[in-house]
């Protein structure tokens, strides 16, 4: 089926526009039909410049500029979608791009895939250089582990700069310190992928499929197969 796109204004919304009212959903798929013709597995949101980015089936990756979009750039228009698939394209062929987070404090998207594949694209904003140093441009982080299985979805700790990683089939549990992670302790360098199955691996085999992080807490929640349902205590 191709990809389905929408809209919804919430009650509450008064800003008019080109999509006016409230309470009302407005079809968007034409915007990404070009370059999103199957399904939509996931979306992430770039607080900073008002970007969805998406991901999905065939190695597909793409970003809508909402109508509120006003910085211009390498993508400038509001209200208009563009590909970035080529961007990740010569990691991936047509693997699904089924997980995506976005980092607002340095305009960067991780994105896992359905065969244990793991990037980070850095955004036409981002100035940090370091290790990955141009904007607009991809990057393979698969080695940074052993092996992956099916990333469904991804978790971050924006305030440590920490992705946590579950992966269906294998039950590979797994944590990965950004270029930009300082915390030191148990799990102490940046740019590292750490396998973490044996802190759940005694409750079972079940995959693993969604994942959600407590950042008051420091507190990661997962839930895999046949109702199984885990809680991490981070570092």
């Amino acid at each position: 089926q191709g990809g389905k796109f929408a809209r919804y204004n919430l009650p509450s919304y008064t800003a008019g526009g080109t999509y006016p009212t409230a309470d009302t959903a407005y079809d968007l798929t034409s915007k990404i039909s070009p370059f999103m013709a199957n399904y939509i597995l996931a979306l992430a949101f770039d607080p900073n410049h008002n970007v969805i980015y998406l991901g999905g089936w065939n190695g597909a990756l793409g970003l809508y500029n909402t109508t509120s979009y006003t910085a211009g750039g390498t993508y400038p228009t509001a209200d208009t979608a563009y590909s970035l698939t080529a961007k990740v394209s010569s990691f991936c062929g047509g693997c699904n791009n089924s997980a995506l987070v976005y980092d607002a404090v340095n305009d960067v998207l991780y994105d896992g895939r359905n065969n244990g594949l793991f990037h980070r694209y850095n955004t036409q904003f981002y100035i940090a250089g370091g290790t990955y140093p141009t904007a607009d441009t991809a990057y393979d982080l698969s080695s940074k582990f052993s092996s992956l299985g099916f990333i469904e979805s991804l978790a971050f700790d924006s305030s440590s700069q920490i992705i946590y990683i579950p992966t269906t089939y294998n039950n590979r549990f797994a944590r990965y310190n950004t270029t930009f992670y300082t915390g030191g302790g148990v799990y102490p360098t940046a740019d590292t992928g750490y396998i973490l199955e044996s802190k759940i691996s005694s409750f079972g085999t079940a995959g693993l499929h969604d994942i959600a992080y407590n950042s008051a807490s420091k507190v990661v929640h997962v839930v895999g197969d046949n109702g199984t349902f885990y809680r991490y205590n981070t570092t």
